[in-house]
């Protein structure tokens, strides 16, 4: 087991390395001229990844990350905290501000409401920020509505980290002996 999850450790990283080859772009803007702003609106992994590396590889550029929450939590490895392997959630939680501290972003915390591509521009309930190179990375949502008679609270599909991960343990830990979960 402990093989399997260092080589999916491994692959994960190299896969996280060879996905930033594909920012280079981001270092130039409009006309081969070198980017001076980057907006990355989204703070999953890929909005993070994509911010925290771009600052590494040209530390000039100033990246602003423009994400709703002040943290993420993560799902993959929700499996121990579902597991009771972690007590809570802190050790899966990242914070943004944390984040852009450590690598020079500057950190927004809001909620966009539109985006001007003809004028570099990106609309947000805090204002609007000016752009020469603009990644979308929003992440997942559901429409759980959409499906007739399912009850979130009933069933939680915890893909999205957080209050869905703790409803899914609570069920697990109230569980009797011999009870069945469905996985997909």
């Amino acid at each position: 087991m402990k093989t399997e999850r260092r080589n999916f450790l491994k692959l994960f990283g190299a896969g996280a390395g060879a996905a930033t080859l594909g920012l280079a772009g981001c270092a130039s803007g409009p006309g081969g001229a070198p980017a001076k702003k980057v907006v990355v609106v989204g703070g999953g992994y890929g909005g993070t990844i994509a911010a925290k590396y771009l600052r590494m590889m040209d530390p000039s550029i100033e990246v602003t990350l423009i994400e709703r929450n002040d943290h993420f939590i993560s799902c993959p490895f929700s499996n121990l905290y579902l597991g009771g392997m972690l007590p809570d959630l802190s050790s899966l939680t990242i914070r943004y501000g944390k984040l852009a501290a450590n690598h020079g972003i500057k950190f927004v915390q809001a909620e966009v409401t539109g985006v001007d591509a003809k004028n570099h521009s990106v609309s947000t309930s805090k204002g609007s920020f000016a752009y020469d190179r603009l990644i979308i990375a929003p992440g997942i949502d559901f429409r759980t509505e959409e499906i007739k008679g399912y009850d979130e609270n009933a069933m939680p599909h915890a893909w999205k980290a957080g209050p869905q991960t703790l409803r899914l343990r609570q069920q697990l830990e109230a569980m009797k002996p011999g009870g069945q979960v469905l996985l997909s």
